[in-house]
Order: structure tokens, then C-alpha cells, then sequence
């Protein structure tokens, strides 16, 4: 996550967040760590990355923006009579 440009830190907020909103299953239950322990292993993987400043313009946020703007716009709306629509039927 941290090497595609995005904050570590709101993964693990996400997951106590998550734990926050309420009781999780029993750990032996789960197919995946539960909330409580992703945030201690992502806190503890964070240690060993290097120093970065995260912010919304990481990543490929640039790159994805101009290629949106490349985009053509879409085509008006046109509002369909009532009569049209019962004439159709």
C-alpha cells in the first residue's frame, strides 16, 4: 500500500474503526486476522518502512486526473414526452 503512494496509517484507522463499531467473531472463526490484530501487524510493518509524507496527490493521482480530463463529456439528457412514451406502448 505504502509503495503504490498511499498512507498506511488510514488502513490501520479503517480497522479500528471497524473494531469500534461493534464485537467481532472469535479469532479461530475468522479466514482472516481480526480488525484489532491487522492494526497491531500494520503498525508494526509501518515501522519498517521509509519516512514518506502521504497526502491525496500520491500515487498516481496526476496521472489518473489527466487521463479523466481526456475523457470526452458525456452527451445531454433529453427528457422523453409523456405522450412519446405512451405512443410507444
Amino acid at each position: 500500500m505504502a509503495e503504490a503512494g498511499y498512507d498506511p496509517v488510514q488502513m490501520a484507522s479503517f480497522f479500528d474503526q471497524l473494531a469500534a463499531r461493534g464485537s467481532q467473531p472469535p479469532q479461530i472463526l475468522s479466514d482472516h486476522p481480526n480488525p484489532v490484530n491487522r492494526e497491531k501487524a500494520i503498525m508494526a510493518e509501518m515501522k519498517t518502512l521509509s519516512p514518506y509524507t502521504y497526502g491525496y496527490e500520491s500515487g498516481q493521482f496526476h496521472k489518473v486526473k489527466a487521463e479523466i480530463d481526456l475523457l470526452p463529456a458525456p452527451p445531454p439528457q433529453t427528457a422523453t414526452a409523456p405522450a412519446a412514451q405512451q405512443s410507444a406502448a
